[in-house]
């Protein structure tokens, strides 16, 4: 199955976007190859004030742009998981409106304090909070009770996530595409790219590429493939540099939730097949 990815023009850093009613998106000025755009933060009209998910990098400006839109009143943060890309303007914005900060209660995010720890099915200013880890063992996002989804980075639209181990488990990143599929959801705000107004689609195409993909990294692996980066050499031929790390720390992730199931062991440092059969791959 395709993955229906959109593309869109580059943002202008700092002006605020509506993309529905209510709701306000303000791009970071940070793109790159593994952020696209950059990153978006979300300001969220709520019954109590304004809430932003993901307050966005450390920048200046982007923290400026944030604080103008919301004119100051800012009721909470909420952060979709503790990579800092999309968690350190929020010590700025806590200093300057004494916002609380919300997210996972055991947040990968050390130099954060969380002064609202959240948990799967709680619900914050009227948006209810979905454990989704994979991408990060803290994950989460974000709905609305009218079928907005704030996915963060756990389903983007301009690219697949990355799922690096330790922290990153493929397995666990196909359960929470699953857990987003038991709600037909109208409109998804990705933490990088633009929004998606087919989301069911897109998160059942990405758990597709996933399990096909698993399927061609154990194709390499009974081919005689024994490492990640001998697997990436025959998937990703014309990956760019700067995207060969996380693709092979991606692959990584493959191979675990392969061992996991038994189908690979890991014998000296090189991955293995548990039978003798092969098939070829490329």
């Amino acid at each position: 199955m395709e993955t229906p990815f959109i593309g869109e023009p580059a943002a202008i850093p700092g002006k605020a976007v509506p993309v529905a009613p209510g709701i306000l998106r303000i791009t970071a000025p940070n793109s790159g190859p593994l952020t696209y755009h950059g990153t978006n933060s979300y300001i969220v009209e709520t019954e109590n004030g304004n809430v932003i998910i993901d307050p966005g990098p450390g920048d200046s400006a982007h923290v400026e742009a944030l604080l103008r839109a919301v004119s100051d009143n800012v009721a909470a943060m909420l952060i979709t998981h503790g990579h800092g890309d999309h968690t350190a303007a929020a010590r700025f914005i806590r200093s300057e409106t004494g916002a609380p900060v919300y997210g996972f209660g055991d947040s990968i995010a050390e130099d954060l304090h969380i002064d609202g720890p959240l948990g799967h099915g709680d619900v914050v200013h009227g948006l209810r909070v979905l454990h989704t880890p994979g991408h990060a063992p803290d994950h989460l996002c974000f709905a609305t009770d009218d079928g907005v989804l704030f996915s963060g980075d756990h389903v983007m639209t301009w690219s697949t996530s990355a799922v690096s181990p330790p922290r990153g488990k493929m397995a666990d990143y196909r359960r929470s595409l699953l857990l987003l599929l038991e709600k037909n959801y109208r409109l998804l705000l990705p933490g990088h790219g633009a929004p998606s107004r087919a989301p069911g689609e897109l998160i059942r195409a990405l758990l597709a590429n996933r399990i096909a993909r698993e399927q061609q990294v154990l194709s390499c692996v009974r081919a005689g493939a024994t490492s990640a980066h001998a697997i990436a050499d025959l998937i990703y031929q014309n990956l760019p540099s700067e995207r060969r790390g996380p693709a092979e720390r991606t692959i990584g992730a493959y191979l675990i939730s392969l061992a996991e199931t038994g189908a690979v062991h890991r014998v000296d440092g090189q991955w293995i097949p548990a039978t003798t059969q092969t098939a070829c791959c490329g």
